[in-house]
């Protein structure tokens, strides 16, 4: 049964959460041994249902970026904490209370109430692979074996901040090419739905022959404006073939081994 309690910590901070449990006094005992000092404790109330709208929540797909901001601060603050010998249930309910963004919050409770249920944190971050890579949780697994949880959150810390600073240095360095290829296509778009179409009458009373530029530009314009409607469907189409590549395994391996062929930035 669940139960939801209301809770303080030695140094006085305020705790809150859910706890399974037998019993009220089981619920109580539990608390006790982590260290806090329940205030209220009260049966959950359709607590499957919240379950479920926070399991909804923590499956969102991050972006990469906002993924690594997250998994920086997120080993930062542990290794903070742990290191200044805060049990790691506690940690973990005062970086879920300063979380702002609500499907990062509810991962965190997640490994909170699968740590409290004695789960290891590397397990609890194994039902999150959106959040926590191979990596992320090699790391912890490696310093909760020898003791050393908060060197290696520190070195999780370190590594992923310096794959963010890859990743800024690498899209910014993308941002004036794009620019640039927009604009182009921008233009190209209009010269061949405004532009051209103004000299085709001129063109059809010369005498001489068109270049194949020419012609091939005006042959553009009119299936542009033709058929405007299924270049749009085809680009859309192609966006959402482009993005649900990117998502796949082939997609995501293809776009991080992108940065280790360009040259050097």
């Amino acid at each position: 049964m669940n139960f939801s309690y209301t809770a303080y910590d030695q140094s006085g901070a305020a705790a809150s959460g859910l706890l399974e449990a037998a019993t009220i006094a089981d619920a109580r005992e539990k608390l006790r041994r982590q260290g806090l000092y329940p205030t209220e404790i009260r049966a959950g109330q359709a607590t499957e249902g919240r379950d479920r709208a926070v399991r909804a929540t923590a499956s969102r797909m991050p972006g990469a970026g906002q993924r690594l901001r997250n998994l920086a601060m997120f080993s930062r603050q542990m290794q903070v904490l742990l290191s200044s010998g805060t049990p790691i249930v506690q940690a973990l309910g005062a970086i879920e209370r300063q979380c702002e963004q609500p499907a990062w919050r509810a991962v965190v409770a997640q490994l909170r109430q699968r740590v409290e249920e004695g789960s290891p944190l590397s397990e609890a971050m194994r039902h999150h692979p959106a959040y926590f890579d191979d990596v992320c949780r090699s790391l912890v697994t490696a310093g909760e074996s020898s003791g050393t949880l908060p060197v290696m959150l520190d070195r999780l810390a370190s590594l992923t901040r310096k794959q963010l600073h890859l990743r800024n240095t690498i899209v910014g360095a993308l941002v004036y090419p794009c620019v640039l290829i927009g604009l182009g296509l921008v233009v190209l778009v209009v010269m061949l739905l405004f532009v051209l179409p103004r000299f085709a009458g001129l063109f059809e009373s010369l005498d001489s022959p068109l270049p194949p530029t020419t012609r091939m530009l005006m042959w553009a314009s009119q299936m542009l404006w033709t058929w405007w409607w299924a270049c749009g469907i085809g680009l859309v189409v192609l966006a959402v073939v482009v993005r649900l590549w990117l998502r796949s395994e082939p997609g995501r391996r293809a776009l991080h081994t992108l940065p280790l062929n360009l040259p050097k930035l």
